[in-house]
């Protein structure tokens, strides 16, 4: 299996959930390659790109309430590389659904890059901004509530 679809701890950014859901998110896209590479049936792809794009999302509305909770000076950026791979995301999907593009190892590694890419540079200057406030909890956002009640108090 290609690297890209692997975990590596290289990526961690010290904000415990936001690094689990990182993981969580490649490790997706793994899912994704080795059922592409098994030859597995369209229904499968789609579903597991469903729960890739699903779960992208909930992580990208964690990442922005931590922002927005941190008072983040770099959010309108942030959010809008996110809401550029969410446009691109839903074109793919889109076109997957018409039939007109079928999922591709390259159309997933284009998604894992693209994440992989964003965690190294733009989330890790969130991490290093938040992980800087006084307020900051490590350990925060195990309950599953949202990133800007756990993570900071109000």
């Amino acid at each position: 299996m290609s690297d890209v679809f692997q975990w590596d701890a290289e990526l961690a950014i010290g904000v415990p959930q936001i690094d689990r859901e990182h993981r969580h998110l490649i490790d997706l896209a793994a899912q994704m390659q080795a059922a592409m590479l098994k030859g597995a049936g369209k229904a499968l792809l789609d579903e597991l790109l469903d729960r890739l794009i699903a779960y992208t999302r909930e992580h990208f509305l964690h990442e922005e309430d931590l922002m927005r909770g941190a008072e983040y000076p770099g959010l309108p950026q942030h959010v809008r590389q996110h809401d550029f791979l969410r446009t691109q995301v839903r074109e793919m999907r889109m076109r997957a659904s018409n039939g007109e593009v079928t999922m591709t190892i390259e159309v997933l590694q284009f998604l894992v890059e693209w994440i992989r890419q964003h965690i190294a540079v733009s989330d890790r200057k969130i991490a290093a901004y938040v992980v800087a406030r006084p307020e900051f909890r490590v350990g925060a956002l195990t309950r599953g509530d949202r990133a800007s009640r756990t993570l900071l108090p109000r």
